[in-house]
């Protein structure tokens, strides 16, 4: 059985790089099992509202961030002395996301457009041996590019395909830092 589940902040990203397995869950309205997938989805809870016009804090609001992490529940603990009672202690582990139909149509639209600048580009080699900081300032490079698209898109009348182009360009060197990070880290 699936279950679509709320998970905070802190909570989430341990669970999304594998360091956080065990979810302690009340089950006063669902029983979980061994087997099931849990859909959790970081929920940030009390963050400031403001008033658009004055940025005044007119409160706080609870949302959905977008993100989400999969896991299956592995070993389940519970009607012990050491929990609540009504509370489950599930083992959890990732389930690695495989399937490009279950991305958001637009994130499958962007990383298309993404894919497309780094193969107009593949003559110029990769980033691989390319240090971080490096890449992390060709973002703001870029970042400045893509002010220049939006306010000749927003004043001037510009084309879409201009601002469509270095957002992608500032995505692809964003990519490129999390993957000499991410290989470095491994």
């Amino acid at each position: 059985m699936r279950h679509d589940l709320k998970i905070l902040p802190e909570f989430f990203y341990g669970v999304q790089i594998g360091a956080k397995t065990v979810e302690l869950r009340r089950e006063d309205d669902r029983r979980f099992d061994v087997g099931d997938e849990l859909v959790l989805r970081e929920w940030a809870k009390g963050l400031p509202l403001t008033a658009t016009a004055t940025g005044e804090i007119v409160g706080t609001t609870d949302y959905y961030t977008g993100q989400q992490v999969r896991v299956v529940v592995t070993h389940i603990i519970r009607d012990t002395e050491w929990l609540q009672p009504g509370v489950a202690a599930l083992s959890v582990r990732k389930v690695e996301e495989t399937q490009s139909s279950e991305l958001r149509p637009v994130v499958q639209w962007f990383a298309a457009q993404m894919e497309a600048k780094l193969r107009a580009n593949d003559h110029k080699g990769g980033w691989e041996a390319d240090h971080p900081f490096a890449l992390a300032g060709r973002i703001y490079d870029e970042w400045r590019e893509l002010g220049k698209a939006l306010n000749g898109w927003a004043y001037k009348g510009a084309n879409t395909e201009a601002v469509i182009n270095e957002c992608s360009d500032v995505a692809n060197f964003a990519l490129m830092v999390a993957d000499v990070v991410r290989k470095k880290g491994e």
